[in-house]
């Protein structure tokens, strides 16, 4: 298997064509991968996850009828496996799930796979107070948008698991393109936690999967992308984003998809599941921060009354721009 890349270029597309000597198609849609129907991007002469030419990399035995789009996932490495099959493209698209009913209070058990990973830490003493949770821990606030789940949240799931075997940590992105006329799936991207490998306290998985979309579309804005301004192919006028999170968006990511305009969110593992004993990601100091008055916050903050400071909001206010 192909060595793993911390970061790729663009998820959409994982690989190239230039140097492909086989056959392919070419079409209103691009150039189009004949082992599996993606198209490829012509921009680069090697797959930028593993370094191999295209004739090299389409030789290898992992890329077959039940590979992803680009072939294989964001973080490939010797640890990981392919998640398959979720080839998307050309798919009806359903969504949201169905409501999640629950029986009477005291009734329900929530739905668990079992999987309980080997403990691997150096002090094997503390594994036993970090025992495998089986359910969702929730609060009022889920009230009205429990939904059941669907493949596209199973996917962002999965990919939060390679995450953490591959060194990053424990959350995932998927951002899915949908056809507004035919509700078909066009493309989707998938990333996940790049906070270590990077040093990058803000490489978290929705603002990288994001920044991928939006970067590969060439758009600001997607929850609307036409046809004229995209820059990847699509059938109709117009088509739409919806994201994905293995786990509830922390206020930086829930404003990156606000300002990308992303008009519906799913996610899996709540964020208090997320601020357990040993997980430790608790975002409430954040939450709790945000709503005080400057002067209280935990970080000093000053306003600084500057003969300058409106300078360039009346540059912007007058120049011809790109409004956002």
């Amino acid at each position: 298997m192909a060595k793993w890349s911390p970061r790729s270029y663009d998820n959409s597309h994982h690989m190239c064509c230039h140097n492909y000597s086989g056959s392919f198609n070419t079409g209103s849609e691009g150039i189009v991968c004949p082992h599996c129907g993606h198209e490829y991007d012509p921009r680069h002469y090697c797959c930028p996850c593993c370094g191999l030419n295209l004739g090299e990399f389409m030789a290898e035995a992992d890329c077959g009828s039940g590979c992803m789009p680009g072939h294989k996932p964001q973080n490939t490495c010797q640890d990981c496996e392919i998640t398959g099959p979720f080839p998307g493209k050309g798919q009806p698209y359903k969504a949201p799930p169905q409501p999640l009913i629950k029986p009477k209070f005291g009734e329900y058990i929530q739905p668990w796979n079992g999987y309980v990973p080997e403990c691997t830490r150096k002090d094997k003493a503390v594994c036993k107070y970090l025992p495998a949770q089986t359910a969702n821990i929730k609060t009022i606030i889920y009230d009205g948008i429990e939904v059941q789940t669907n493949k596209w949240m199973n996917l962002a799931c999965d990919e939060a698991v390679k995450s953490v075997q591959c060194g990053g940590g424990p959350f995932a992105g998927v951002i899915v393109q949908i056809d507004d006329d035919t509700n078909e799936v066009i493309r989707y991207w998938i990333q996940h936690n790049h906070v270590p490998q990077e040093s990058d306290p803000t490489a978290h998985a929705e603002l990288s999967v994001v920044r991928d979309a939006c970067k590969s579309l060439g758009v600001l804005n997607l929850s609307r992308i036409t046809k004229e301004q995209s820059r990847l192919p699509q059938k109709s006028l117009t088509s739409h984003c919806e994201i994905y999170s293995a786990a509830e968006p922390c206020p930086m990511c829930y404003s990156a998809i606000y300002w990308a305009r992303i008009p519906v969110i799913y996610f899996a593992a709540t964020r208090y599941d997320a601020a357990q004993q040993g997980v430790d990601f608790s975002d409430q100091p954040l939450y709790d921060d945000i709503c005080l008055p400057y002067k209280e916050r935990r970080i000093k903050v000053y306003q600084c009354t500057t003969a300058n400071s409106l300078d360039a909001f009346n540059l912007w206010k007058r120049s011809e721009k790109r409004q956002y």
